[in-house]
Parts: structure tokens; sequence; C-alpha cells
């Protein structure tokens, strides 16, 4: 269990916007799931839904990561390609597992003490570990919409 409530609160939100981006994947073919719904973007984590669930998932990957370095706990790059969307499912699934143990490793800090951690991030932004879990919670949800808009 997650002693800290702040953290206890926000683990539960991402859970809750993996809980809606997994009932996408689950009514997907796999003709849908791997078809390239956007030919002009430059972001090849972009073209597919399948790039799309690539790219959450290495992705939540890093934010665990990087909360983990906060305790200096080991780094897991995260490489395994996903080529349906039950692989999907199951990787959010295991993403999620993998982000609860490390949140966990910083569970007995009360507040004040985890806002005075900083993770500087490889895209150029420095969070505190609630910043970092916000952070992780929107990007499910930005890319939720994205795939929610290739299926219109």
């Amino acid at each position: 269990m997650i002693e800290n409530s702040a953290l206890r609160a926000l683990y539960e939100e991402y859970e809750r916007s993996t809980e809606d981006l997994k009932r996408i994947l689950k009514n997907l073919s796999l003709f849908s799931f791997t078809k390239i719904r956007d030919e002009t973007t430059t972001d090849p984590d972009c073209q597919s839904i399948q790039t799309v669930i690539q790219h959450v998932v290495q992705s939540g990957y890093t934010y665990a990561n990087y909360l983990q370095q906060l305790v200096d706990g080991p780094w897991n790059e995260y490489n395994f390609p996903i080529k349906t969307p039950i692989d999907g499912i199951i990787e959010i699934e295991t993403m999620m597992a993998y982000t609860n143990k490390s949140i966990r490793f910083l569970g007995h800090f009360t507040n004040e003490e985890l806002s005075k951690k900083t993770i500087n991030s490889r895209w150029g932004v420095t969070f505190d570990p609630e910043q970092m879990l916000e952070h992780a919670i929107v990007h499910i949800l930005r890319h939720r919409r994205q795939i929610e808009n290739f299926l219109k």
C-alpha cells in the first residue's frame, strides 16, 4: 500500500485514466490497431493506434523510472514491441504495476519532503514527484483523446 495519501490518490487517478484507454483497445481489431491513421505526421509515435500505445507504455516506464531514481532505484528501459490490442492492454497493466512499485519507494515521505525532491526530465522540464504523476495522467488522457479522434 502507498502510505502517502497524495501519491496514492494520484496513482488511483492514473489507473482510472488507463481503464478508459484499455476499454478502447479491448474493442479494436488488429487491422484497426495497426492501420496508419496519420500519414502526414513527422512523429513516428503518432502514426497509428499501435504506435501511440507503444509510446504511452514507453513513457509510463520513463515516468516510473524517474520516481525510482529519487531513491536510487534502477532504471529499466522499456523496449518490447506491442503487436496487438491485447498486448497493449497487458503492457499497460504491467507498466502500471511497475509504477505502483516505484511509488511504494516514495510512499513513506511526507508531502513536504516530496515537494523538495526534483526530477529533471530529459525533455527539459523539472518536476516534483506529484507533478510527474500529474503529467503521467494527462499524458494518458491526451493520447486517449487522440485515439478516439483516430476512430471517428
